[in-house]
């Protein structure tokens, strides 16, 4: 019985740690987490460090080399260059993975290009004919990732290697990306509370047919729409909205006068609830923005 084929992520951490997480969430979604290996840290004391990744990687069946844009330049503490150093732990994985029949598949992230042959070590040299795949930030990640994994599993078929898992049958292992979670939560609320502002505005132009706010409804219904759905303008949209809302309330409350929705003591309450919820948006937006930040 064919066994099933298996896959080692190398990658550097100060170049692509986070990338790295998202790409083994997808692989192992797939190909199932017991044969998608990204970090070797449980290296015992004592041992050869240099045995043991080339034991790691021997037991796999492809080497994915994730190259970010600082991946060729990445240096130690005393300015050398990373790769340069023959006990780098990247170097020693991909040099492994050359020296073996199997597939070395350079992977190029964000707009990342491949290094030139004369800019590697010598043992590395043969990583740079290797065709790359490019996976790129979202939206574009997910149909890059597809591109990936259909070529991996048509290089499993051919090598006789069954897949320990389809993407067909079983689900997506989740993304665990706290960061990535906690800004969802910051964007849906921020999302509810431009909704419930929204239809505020909408039940005062219904009522008395103020084209500001009317305007201030739609800005804000429409912010709300495009923030859960995910839209890459959703957050800008947003942002605008919240400061165009702040000053039509501004002026709204320069003129304080009748018609009233319901009595002048209830009005001020609500336009003052609305401002309080606009600048409490405001912060989470921000407070998200950071949370995005990679």
């Amino acid at each position: 019985m064919a066994k099933p084929g298996s896959i080692f992520i190398s990658y550097r951490r100060s170049d692509s740690i986070h990338e790295a997480g998202r790409i083994y969430d997808k692989l192992a979604g797939v190909f199932g987490p017991a044969h998608v290996f990204k970090d070797v840290d449980d290296i015992p004391y004592g041992a050869d460090f240099v045995t043991y990744l080339e034991q790691a990687v021997a037991q796999c069946d492809v080497l994915i080399s994730l190259i970010g844009k600082s991946w060729l330049e990445v240096t130690d503490a005393q300015g050398r260059r990373r790769l340069d150093d023959p006990h780098d732990f990247v170097r020693i994985e991909i040099a492994s993975a050359l020296t073996r029949d199997i597939l070395v598949l350079p992977v190029l992230l964000n707009g990342a290009t491949m290094p030139s042959a004369g800019r590697l070590p010598e043992n590395l040299q043969a990583l740079a004919r290797r065709n790359a795949a490019q996976v790129r930030h979202d939206p574009d990640f997910h149909s890059d990732m597809e591109r990936v994994i259909d070529d991996l599993e048509d290089y499993f078929v051919s090598r006789g290697l069954t897949n320990a898992a389809s993407k067909r049958d079983v689900k997506p292992v989740p993304e665990q990306n706290p960061q990535r979670s906690q800004r969802d939560i910051l964007l849906s609320l921020a999302a509810v509370i431009s909704g419930i502002n929204g239809l505020i505005g909408l039940i005062d132009w219904l009522a008395f047919l103020r084209l500001s706010s009317l305007l201030a409804s739609a800005a804000l219904i429409t912010s709300a729409v495009a923030l859960m759905r995910g839209l890459r303008w959703g957050w800008k949209c947003a942002v605008a909205t919240q400061i165009f809302t702040l000053i039509l309330c501004v002026q709204a409350s320069t003129e304080f006068i009748p018609p009233y929705l319901i009595s002048p003591f209830a009005d001020f309450l609500l336009l003052l609830a609305v401002v309080l919820s606009t600048l409490l948006n405001l912060i989470l937006l921000t407070v998200s923005r950071f949370k995005l930040s990679r």
